[in-house]
């Protein structure tokens, strides 16, 4: 045979193994048996076994309100023996990636055949109450996400667990179960009740309580909100189960710095300059205007006056930067309304505004007032008005029903606090010569007037000298209520002849606490419940009776008829003296960490603005 030739055909032997080896690792390649996700193809090459069966009569058999049983025949794995099964469920579109694999009952992912052709059964547990589930299995050998041969997806199922009985409430979880807060912010809590099994139970009516309305008060969706420093337990509760939160409530501390910059204002400075300390503002209303959140506007000493409302505040701060307000030296910066031309000192719209350390004297009606526009409900929240001297405000002749005050009240968040309030009100018969036209002089004019405004807390002031009407009245004409009024080691001095009490609720309150106050020389007693009935009042002396007038009161540790022992009643020095028993005498419940001058209230705390 010629080389040629021979040569040839040895080629021609080698081109076909070459060409079979390819077509088989092609084949390879290509058309390996997948995961049932995939195409359910089925390819056949010498020596390849065939994959498992399918199953094609997957049905539900039982119902429960938590589970389902399915029934199905069961098939081979392709080598011969019975197959393994991957089952999953879904609510709503069915899709066989997005489905879950069965983790609870006897269906639980991977379930292990028994025989080939039997009749299988088995439960699907944990599912939700009355909820629509679409289930379907595979058949597999091997094991799964490591070498897996699957057959075809079986026919899909679906099914609706019953709602059976109610299953009672065993539990009730409340997330946080601790946290804390600064006074007047809030923390939203969570309750879950739960069944026996430590499942959650859907559509169950949770009620909410406090066990301190004066340091925390909690809403009906278990909002709760900072009152007064101190420690509550909030509990919420279902078909008589209860879980509780533990809250401590810290006092806001008062801003020393200027949280992002600090503007400044003097008499002799100017507007069209820049605010900074050494090109001041003029005007208290000009830094107003411009101020941001976070700044800290600084008056130095001087009086200053104005319009009709000598300084409005309509700008806001926020709750990680509050806009303040502050004179350099407490009372050095005097808001004057030149004897009744201006109506008002200050106005406060925004909200999260702090002012601090002014004297505001000689307005014809209101020396400070927190108003948001509304009088049916708080139109602005999370004021402080702190150290301010508000004294002679409304000193005219007239018959007015408008009241005449020093804080008019009617903002949620608000807290007054350290201040000096006296000599607020009109004119009586034959003052400076004043006729009075009716008797409104005698109960219209107050230190602090409560319109509208929950949490409102009033803490560490001296009021007296209030012979026109109240130190503290709490009252709205259109009968709207509101809740959490806190009124906390206050001292009091001195009648309105004409009237009851230092303090008078007469609408509606909701939440009302009257602790640790000191009441000198009122009429008949320290308060007068006249139109609201409920309230604690704690730790609390009074010359006379604690109140009048009201029911359903909570009352301990009180002295009535009581002389509190100051050092100068006659010259409006309320320090008390060493034997005063007013001294340790207060709740330490609803008692501030320090009193009216900054002293740290260590040990156990006085009755009235001063520790001491």
């Amino acid at each position: 045979m010629p080389f040629a030739f021979k040569l040839f055909h040895r080629l021609s032997r080698t081109r076909w193994v070459l060409l079979s080896l390819s077509l088989a690792a092609l084949f390879a390649c290509e058309h390996q048996i997948t995961d049932p996700s995939q195409s359910p193809i089925e390819f056949r090459r010498v020596g390849t076994r065939i994959k498992p069966g399918q199953v094609t009569d997957l049905a539900v058999t039982a119902t429960s309100d938590s589970g389902v049983t399915l029934t199905f025949t069961e098939v081979t794995d392709g080598v011969g023996q019975p197959a393994s099964y991957d089952v999953r469920d879904a609510t709503g579109i069915f899709s066989w990636a997005a489905a879950t694999s069965v983790t609870r009952g006897t269906c639980a992912t991977p379930m292990a055949g028994a025989a080939i052709g039997a009749k299988r059964d088995c439960s699907v547990l944990g599912l939700e109450r009355g909820t629509t589930y679409t289930f379907q299995l595979v058949a597999f050998r091997g094991t799964m996400q490591q070498n897996a041969v699957y057959g075809a997806r079986s026919n899909q199922v679906s099914a609706t667990t019953t709602i059976g009985p109610a299953l009672p409430v065993a539990t009730v979880t409340v997330s946080p179960a601790s946290a804390g807060e600064q006074v007047g912010q809030t923390v939203q809590l969570t309750a879950t009740p739960r069944d026996s099994a430590g499942n959650p139970l859907a559509g169950r009516t949770v009620t909410w309580a406090t066990s301190n309305a004066a340091v925390d008060t909690v809403s009906a969706t278990g909002l709760v909100t900072g009152v007064l420093a101190g420690s509550t337990t909030i509990t919420a509760t279902s078909e008589g189960q209860s879980g509780s939160a533990a809250i401590t409530v810290t006092t806001l501390a008062p801003p020393t710095g200027c949280t992002t910059a600090c503007r400044y204002v003097a008499v002799t400075g100017n507007d069209a300059d820049p605010g900074t300390s050494t090109a001041p503002w003029q005007t208290i209303q000009h830094a107003a205007d411009v101020a941001n959140p976070g700044d800290t506007v600084i008056v130095r000493d001087g009086v200053y006056t104005g319009g009709a409302t000598i300084v409005t505040i309509s700008r806001s701060g926020t709750a990680a930067a509050w806009l303040v307000f502050r004179a350099a030296n407490r009372w050095g910066a005097i808001i004057d309304g030149q004897n009744n031309s201006s109506t008002t000192g200050f106005e406060i719209n925004g909200n999260y505004i702090r002012v601090e350390g002014f004297e505001v004297r000689y307005t014809s009606r209101y020396a400070m007032e927190a108003y948001g526009g509304r009088e049916d409900i708080a139109g602005n929240h999370d004021v402080i008005l702190s150290q301010n001297h508000l004294h002679d405000v409304g000193h005219i002749c007239t018959g007015s029903t408008g009241g005449i005050v020093g804080v008019s009240a009617y903002s949620d968040n608000l807290t007054i606090d350290r201040n000096v309030i006296h000599d607020i009100g009109r004119l009586g018969p034959g003052e400076q010569g004043c006729v009075e036209p009716n008797a409104n002089w005698q109960n219209h004019d107050h230190g602090i007037y409560n319109g509208v405004g929950n949490n409102v807390v009033v803490r560490n002031n001296v009021f007296y000298n209030f012979t026109h009407g109240w130190a503290i009245q709490r009252y709205n004409g259109a009968g709207s209520v509101t809740t959490g009024l806190t009124i906390v080691n206050n001292t009091f001095g001195f009648p309105n002849p004409n009237r009851d009490a230092q303090i008078i609720i007469a609408t509606p309150t909701n939440n009302v606490v009257i602790a640790n106050n000191l009441f000198y020389e009122p009429t008949t007693a320290g308060v007068w419940f006249d139109g609201s009935n409920g309230g604690t009042l704690v730790g609390n002396v009074s010359t006379n009776a604690i109140e009048t007038g009201g029911s359903g009161l909570t009352m301990s540790s009180n002295m009535q008829n009581t002389d509190p022992l100051f050092v100068n009643a006659t010259g409006f020095d309320f320090h008390l003296t060493a034997g005063s028993p007013a001294r340790g005498l207060g709740a330490a419940a609803w008692c501030p960490s320090v009193d009216f001058d900054g002293v740290t209230r260590s040990g156990a705390c006085s009755a009235g603005a001063y520790q001491n």
